[in-house]
């Protein structure tokens, strides 16, 4: 049972639409949602995995949420009658042009291919439940500058060159480094399936040079130019700037709290407390290197990385 069943009955969705993805949707909700419907067809509510013929007036007027499809004219089967606390519009391509109130689901719904995720349920039930003040991740423009996405390139990198550690993580860490490396596809490329064989590096492609990579990547220089446009020479400690859109982003995408200080603890390994010493913003970065230790910056990578990606899979930012 999941953690928001327990008060299922509270909660009362309405889905406006008059095609098969009704029905999809449907799906999607009723876990959590008593789930009714509106359609060109009739009214109807989902008991036992199907829609049931209902007499109209059985539908609450009050309700969670409305999920509604802005074409076809259903959007003008919602009567004045129906109060609902969020509403949510979606279409089968571009952004949807819906009612004022109303959050655009960004994604297009098409067929089968439903934006509405059970992770984006999630996050709508937060809002509801006043756990989340950020609409759904679903609803909200990627920002064209990504802090939270250059991070993950970072780590990406970081974690790829690095690869031969060969006995000196723990079994745990290990197994979490592969995790992500497996993440980015590089365990496609290898012939052993050992994790000792993969992380000794033996498997990467020739053409890495690795000694010269390994350099580059531990320069704070490295790690701090994709976010010149957050950091600021008079800035004596990390970024604040940047942490502050960093964890807005994160919010967004619906992450936790503690979740986030794994990338916050990246970031402070990386930059030290004195940010003036190691960033240029005018962009001729020094070469200047890392005092901290390469295993310390390698285990804090992949745990960053580890919560931050799945993260934005599952429809964050």
């Amino acid at each position: 049972m999941s953690a928001h069943e327990d008060t299922l009955p509270d909660r009362v969705a309405l889905i406006v639409c008059s095609d098969d993805r009704a029905e999809t949707l449907a799906l999607r909700l009723a876990d959590y949602f008593k789930v009714f419907r509106v359609a060109k067809s009739g009214t109807f509510e989902w008991q036992m995995g199907a829609w049931v013929v209902i007499v109209g007036d059985k539908v609450p007027k009050a309700l969670s949420c409305i999920f509604f499809h802005t074409g076809n004219n259903d959007e003008n089967l919602i009567t004045p009658d129906f109060a609902a606390i969020y509403e949510f519009a979606f279409s089968g391509g571009g952004e949807p042009q819906s009612r004022r109130k109303a959050y655009k689901i960004l994604s297009p719904f098409e067929g089968e291919t439903c934006p509405v995720t059970k992770h984006i349920v999630d996050q709508i039930i937060d809002l509801l439940e006043g756990r989340r003040q950020a609409p759904p991740s679903v609803c909200v423009r990627r920002l064209a500058n990504s802090p939270l996405a250059a991070l993950i390139l970072l780590c990406q990198g970081y974690l790829i060159v690095n690869a031969d550690r060969r006995g000196e993580l723990e079994a745990q860490e290990q197994r979490v480094v592969v995790e992500c490396l497996t993440m980015m596809g590089w365990r496609d490329l290898q012939d052993g399936d050992s994790i000792e064989d993969f992380l000794s590096g033996h498997d990467l492609p020739l053409r890495l040079n690795l000694d010269a990579l390994k350099k580059q990547v531990r320069s704070t220089s490295w790690w701090l130019n994709p976010f010149s446009a957050w950091l600021s020479e008079k800035e004596s400690h990390v970024g604040a700037a940047l942490l502050v859109e960093l964890e807005t982003e994160w919010s967004i995408a619906g992450g936790g709290t503690n979740e986030f200080i794994k990338i916050r603890e990246l970031l402070e390994t990386v930059t030290g407390p004195d940010l003036k010493n190691t960033h240029n913003p005018s962009g001729n970065a020094r070469e200047a290197e890392t005092s901290v230790d390469e295993l310390t910056l390698l285990k804090k990578s992949a745990a960053a990385y580890a919560v931050t990606t799945p993260l934005l899979l599952l429809g964050g930012t």
